[in-house]
């Protein structure tokens, strides 16, 4: 499967070079704005250095009251690149982009449901950690003709933390909603790191190209590392639980190219 993986990525390279432009790539710098739209899908463990054996670990991780399944969050932001581009050769070169900005990124789980057999009475109920984050990373780009592929990895530091108990009953549209807001100070009460690494891959496409700049459409998916959430706040809070996700979105944006040289072609 590796090996098809790979041949195919090949392929593509090669045909995307052959229908690709014939203009030459210019060599300067690059400056691009994206906002990202996506979804975050979250991964939720719990500390099993806490449990003194793998029976209490299941016992507990399986119990009604603190079992979690993933849910989607929504996220969005806006990015700023900017860096240099090397050009390698016609409609091909390199971009090497530091990457800041804004994104609100969101952790989510489906708790189980109120215990009781009366559908009026029964509750949905969800935990929502949300995060307004800064972001700062780096992103270097393989341009060929229209196209690019990134890779890139940082930090988002948060500015907010926000951790959302909610319940919903379906039958009588009732919600209820308890809200934490932690500013930047106080997140180290309650995660063990207030940071989260990233690493992420971004296809670009322009949509729209102009001798100076592209409009882009980007498709990218993004690992957020995890992070431990502790509650120092709580006595006998009990294990920690980490928090990370996978993200997988689109980006609308915009790049300025190194405006080529007088007399250059």
């Amino acid at each position: 499967m590796l090996s098809f993986i790979k041949k195919y990525i090949l392929q593509f390279i090669f045909v995307a070079l052959i229908t690709s432009s014939t203009a030459f790539a210019q060599s300067g710098l690059e400056y691009g704005v994206f906002v990202p739209l996506g979804m975050g899908i979250s991964i939720h463990q719990y500390d099993r250095d806490y449990f003194q054996s793998d029976d209490a670990f299941e016992k507990y991780t399986t119990n009604s009251s603190t079992r979690r399944r993933s849910s989607v969050g929504f996220e969005g932001g806006v990015l700023f690149n900017v860096g240099y581009r090397l050009a390698l050769g016609k409609s091909l070169s390199m971009s090497f982009l530091g990457e800041i900005g804004y994104n609100r990124d969101v952790f989510s789980y489906a708790l189980q449901d109120s215990n009781t057999n009366s559908g009026v009475m029964r509750l949905k109920n969800y935990q929502v950690f949300s995060f307004d984050n800064l972001v700062i990373g780096v992103l270097p780009k393989f341009n060929f003709g229209k196209m690019s592929i990134g890779l890139g990895a940082g930090v988002k530091i948060p500015l907010y933390g926000y951790i959302n108990s909610s319940s919903f009953n379906p039958v009588l549209g009732y919600i209820t909603d308890e809200i934490t807001m932690i500013k930047a100070t106080k997140l180290s009460d309650y995660f063990e790191t207030p940071v989260i690494p990233y690493i992420k891959l971004v296809f670009d496409t322009s949509v729209y190209s102009a001798e100076n700049f592209d409009l882009v459409l980007s498709g990218y998916v993004n690992y957020d590392f995890a992070i431990n959430y502790t509650n120092k706040t709580v006595e006998n809070f009990g294990p920690k639980q980490s928090l990370s996700s996978v993200d997988l979105g689109i980006q609308l944006g915009a790049k300025i190219k190194p405006i080529a040289r007088k007399g250059r072609r």
